[in-house]
């Protein structure tokens, strides 16, 4: 009879039994373990590392199937809605493997198609809108004119204050119709290779145009290299610096100087058009390119002469800049890309 019986200590592969028998004699009994245990571990361990694996593998594909499904086509639309605003073409649409996706991508695609034709369209009215309004002003303008003409024909007094106000309002609203005009008809200049203009001919014989309404400024011409030829479609160029030179001369003090700068490097054109006027309040030259903005201490004009330069400017692929000088005056600085 077996009067004590214990579980000895497991070693590392042995496991051993003891126990005292009636005699008074102990027993020991030591048992080998099983390998299967050990197979069994070494197994579990290959089969984590191969779960491990195909983890990786099914992430990996997974994340490759995400790029080519979401990623890539979020970034043409991104690409989609960059060319909208750099190139201000409303015209442009999304890709059709795009718009005809049946997923939340396909409607977002479509959405921004449908954005991109209700602002075409809106443009579109408005600049048939200015068109419009401008050609149906000239003539009772001209009427107004004649019917002016001939009061001070038959007027006794030699200067009539009310028929002289008559003239200058009528002048007013000429310069007026013939600024919407010059903004509403930007889009339809072709952007055709033209013959090279030299650059300090043209400047100056539209100097001389400017001069005839101011009389008492003076513009200061400076070109670099010189001479100096550029590609560019000459209206279209006439109607920037013109618009700039008149802004500058209107609102620079009496015998003041305008100052005209070209350079041209291997990258860009840049002209500079600085006067020596009272400038702009920093938080509001963002706004003065702008259609009908106009500062509130400067009250002259209508606020559609540097508007029209930076249509022309962007129509060119070209981005334009303003700011304040420290010694004061104010200065346009124009960036085009060399043709």
């Amino acid at each position: 009879m077996i009067h004590d019986f214990r579980r000895g200590e497991t070693l590392a592969d042995i496991q051993s039994i003891e126990w005292l028998a009636d005699n008074g004699l102990a027993y020991r009994l030591e048992i080998p373990k099983p390998e299967q245990p050990m197979h069994l571990e070494r197994m579990l361990r290959f089969l984590l590392s191969v779960q491990m694996a195909l983890i990786l593998v099914v992430s990996m594909l997974v994340s490759l199937l995400v790029s080519v499904w979401v990623v890539k086509p979020i970034n043409r639309l991104k690409e989609f809605t960059r060319r909208l605003h750099d190139e201000q073409n409303f015209s442009h649409r999304a890709d059709a493997t795009l718009s005809t996706r049946q997923d939340e991508i396909g409607a977002l695609a479509r959405e921004f198609n449908q954005m991109a034709g209700v602002i075409e369209k809106t443009l579109q009215a408005r600049e048939e809108l200015l068109r419009n309004v401008s050609h149906e002003l000239r003539a009772p303008l001209a009427r107004l004119q004649v019917a002016t003409a001939i009061l001070e024909q038959q007027s006794t007094q030699v200067d009539h204050p009310l028929l002289n106000q008559i003239n200058q309002e009528s002048e007013h609203l000429t310069q007026l119709i013939d600024q919407l005009l010059s903004l509403s008809r930007l889009d339809d200049l072709a952007l055709n290779e033209s013959e090279p203009i030299d650059f300090e001919v043209f400047v100056t014989e539209l100097r001389q145009k400017y001069l005839v309404q101011y009389p008492n400024h003076t513009v200061a011409i400076q070109v670099t290299p010189n001479p100096l030829h550029v590609k560019v479609n000459a209206q279209l160029l006439e109607r920037i610096l013109g618009n700039l030179l008149e802004n500058a001369l209107k609102y620079s003090p009496e015998g003041s100087s305008v100052k005209l700068e070209a350079t041209q490097t291997e990258q860009q054109l840049v002209i500079i058009c600085a006067d020596q006027g009272s400038g702009v309040d920093e938080h509001k030259l963002e706004k003065i390119f702008e259609p009908f903005y106009r500062d509130n201490h400067l009250p002259n004009g209508y606020g559609l002469g540097l508007s029209i330069v930076k249509s022309g400017v962007e129509k060119l692929k070209g981005r334009v800049m303003a700011r304040n000088l420290a010694q004061g005056g104010f200065e346009v600085e124009i960036r085009l890309p060399n043709r």
